[in-house]
């Protein structure tokens, strides 16, 4: 795995100081009695939940997309090439990809990634389209 560049590190070490938040303050830990063994090897794609894919979402094609406020957000993952690069396998989604929950769901992280976006002259909270 990359390491981040030093100088954005040292950045965002700052800026988590001065909000008073330590940034690993929330980081799960596998739980050792949590029967979803991670090492386990996969027998194939997780099922996607029911009620999502072929029922009335024709733009889908995870399986595991829900509907959003508008049009210009119903985008499924499987339709931008970054994230093929990260799902190689047929059918996966990026919400089942192992880094997912820690890296895009976790407050602190966001947080984190906001200030850094802030710093690189990013209008982030401007435009209210929360769901892109």
């Amino acid at each position: 795995m990359d390491r981040m560049d030093p100088e954005l590190e040292a950045r965002l070490r700052e800026a988590a100081a001065e909000l008073d938040f330590d940034p690993y303050d929330y980081t799960p830990f596998r739980d050792p009695l949590d029967s979803d063994d991670s090492s386990t090897p996969s027998t194939g794609p997780s099922e996607p939940p029911a009620g999502n894919g072929d029922d009335g979402l024709p733009w889908c094609r995870c399986g595991r997309c829900e509907s959003m406020p508008t049009p210009e957000e119903d985008v499924c993952c499987r339709s931008m090439p970054e994230v093929l690069v990260v799902c190689q396998q047929d059918g996966g989604c990026i919400t089942i990809h192992p880094a997912f929950q820690s890296v895009c769901l976790t407050p602190e992280v966001l947080r984190a990634v906001h200030i850094a976006l802030e710093e690189e002259g990013a209008n982030i909270d401007g435009d209210g389209d929360v769901n892109k």
